[in-house]
């Protein structure tokens, strides 16, 4: 007997019959490509091609890309988190989530992702600058724990808006 989706009832599909999967690996030179796709996205002076290699061969550098697939598109980078572990502490430099992506709860789990390696690797703090007007990653900084510490004034040079120093215990949100 053949099931047919268009006449027989007991043959359903839901929204998460072709939902997508996520998975999260430590960047590659090939993945650059699309994570500089992101970076002009979300940043109004993005990161060079050079600045990411630098990430890839930099032994303090801890980055990682968060790939979705769907059947109608090929597995491709969504999220990404550039990050720098110097001795007890970790600096998080980058993260981005593509546009079309946002509200999936990528940030959410890669930055769990970022503070639990970080913290197998002996890290027990992290640190961040963020613009006072991004605040949907704000919310996610203050949801994880972290708090502001400080301000620098004029961090931004392109626009001369103050960055917002936050910081976290990492064994607090792994």
């Amino acid at each position: 007997m053949m099931l047919h989706p268009d006449t027989d009832n007991s043959f359903k599909l839901s929204e998460d019959t072709f939902s997508m999967s996520e998975r999260s690996y430590p960047m590659r030179e090939t993945d650059i490509r699309h994570v500089l796709e992101i970076e002009r996205l979300c940043f109004p002076v993005p990161w060079s091609r050079h600045s990411f290699l630098a990430e890839l061969f930099n032994p303090n550098a801890l980055s990682i890309v968060t790939t979705l697939w769907d059947p109608l598109e090929k597995d491709n980078v969504r999220a990404y988190s550039c990050n720098h572990i110097i001795g007890d502490e970790l600096n998080i430099l980058r993260m981005a989530v593509a546009p079309e992506a946002r509200r999936l709860g990528l940030a959410d789990r890669l930055l769990d992702m970022v503070m639990s390696l970080s913290g197998q690797k002996g890290a027990t703090e992290a640190y961040l600058e963020v613009r006072p007007s991004n605040k949907p990653a704000i919310s996610l900084y203050l949801k994880k724990g972290f708090q502001v510490i400080g301000i620098r004034p004029g961090y931004y040079p392109e626009t001369g808006e103050d960055a917002l120093i936050m910081m976290t215990k990492i064994k607090e949100i792994s």
